[in-house]
């Protein structure tokens, strides 16, 4: 299985791939809100005859 294999690699090549996805992951959620807060999305105009059943 998967989880054999990555646990057959060394200890220290493991917490580096670990390390690796975690900066991975920290780095799109910080893009992500920078994004977000440059570049707000775009506003839609309300519609009364849309129902708000999800809202």
């Amino acid at each position: 299985t998967r989880l054999s294999k990555f646990t057959a690699i060394p200890p220290r090549t493991r917490l580096v791939i670990s390390l690796g996805v975690c900066v991975i992951g920290a780095t799109g959620l910080m893009v992500s809100d920078y994004l977000e807060k440059t570049v707000p999305p775009p506003k839609k105009p309300v519609d009364n005859n849309v129902s708000q059943e999800f809202s």
